[in-house]
């Protein structure tokens, strides 16, 4: 029954994408992505017994400038909550986000709810999420071939409010293993940047994403475990897939190299602290967009809401009085 529930998700992601048309990969990429499954997944919003916050902070070929010497590197920054909420059989979360490449910005909100239920062994979540995103781009940075570009003319800032949503389901078996497969900006929203002869045209792009990771202890007293995961990333146009193995010892440390297909390869640290997580992830330069790589900070804090017991009701009997 699992399998034959999986199976018909993944067949409905894959029919729905027959319709998308791309212009360029708009999802910014993470080192830590095994950290980040509510964010592109809103079936994982709920799967969590805790709530739980997630702030991950990327800096990607860091010396990357133009010729009159502005950083044009991406930068990413992201802080995601996610929390069960029994009454409503599952969870909410909410990720803000701002990441910017060159001299384009994008902040965006996206607000999810995951319907949890029991399944087999573990806990499937089907969920929906609502992406507002807020698109600007500094014209009076960017240097046309024409002088005359009535695009370049004013040189001011152009921006647009996009809103679109997402879909996924996820299936976790607690300590043991996930799966996950989603998709963002569904409707493909298209909306004009920019007014009168500024006017640059730009649509969302549909983005599908296929996660998974499973646990092996090395050993009965389950000290040393290995974790194999992986992101599959596309928008048809183009695709990334990020292979990762992380090693972790005694639930209090942990690290991981993952092999990016067409990528830079990674190298990733941490340490987990009762509640807290902190982790560290570098990029190795392999082209010569950047010298010294990229740089990523992961933070991690989990708790558990207590809830209030109702007062107990008693009486007194007569009868012992």
């Amino acid at each position: 029954m699992k399998l034959r529930i999986i199976g018909l998700l993944i067949f409905s992601m894959i029919m729905l994408k027959f319709g998308a048309v791309g212009f360029a990969q708009q999802e910014p990429q993470f080192t830590h992505y095994m950290f980040n499954n509510a964010s592109i997944n809103p079936g994982a919003v709920g799967s969590l017994p805790v709530l739980t916050a997630t702030a991950l902070a990327r800096q990607q070929w860091i010396d990357l400038k133009d010729e009159n010497g502005n950083r044009v590197a991406p930068e990413t920054y992201l802080i995601s909550i996610e929390s069960p909420v029994r009454i409503l059989k599952g969870g909410l979360g909410i990720t803000i986000m701002q990441d910017k490449i060159g001299f384009e910005k994008n902040f965006s909100i996206r607000l999810a709810y995951g319907y949890q239920m029991q399944l087999g062994a573990g806990q499937l979540g089907i969920g929906i999420q609502g992406n507002f995103m807020n698109k600007s781009i500094d014209l009076s940075k960017l240097y046309g071939v024409d002088p005359n570009d009535p695009l370049l003319s004013n040189n001011n800032l152009q921006s647009s409010f996009f809103t679109d949503i997402g879909v996924g389901a996820y299936y976790r078996v607690p300590d043991t293993y996930f799966v996950g497969l989603s998709a963002i900006n569904v409707l493909e929203n298209a909306k004009p940047i920019g007014k009168g002869a500024e006017t640059i045209s730009y649509q969302l792009k549909r983005t599908y994403f296929l996660t998974g990771g499973y646990e092996i202890p090395v050993n009965k007293e389950k000290s040393l475990v290995v974790i194999p995961s992986f992101l599959l990333k596309t928008d048809i146009s183009g695709i990334q897939c990020d292979l990762t193995g992380t090693l972790r010892y005694h639930n209090k440390f942990w690290g991981g190299l993952t092999y990016r297909v067409k990528g830079e390869p990674a190298a990733m640290v941490g340490v987990i602290l009762n509640n807290f997580q902190v982790g560290y992830g570098y990029d190795l330069p392999t082209n010569k967009l950047g010298t010294l790589g990229s740089h990523e900070i992961m933070l991690r804090y989990s708790f558990k809401i207590i809830e209030k017991q109702k007062p107990r009701m008693s009486y007194r009997n007569t009868r012992f009085l």
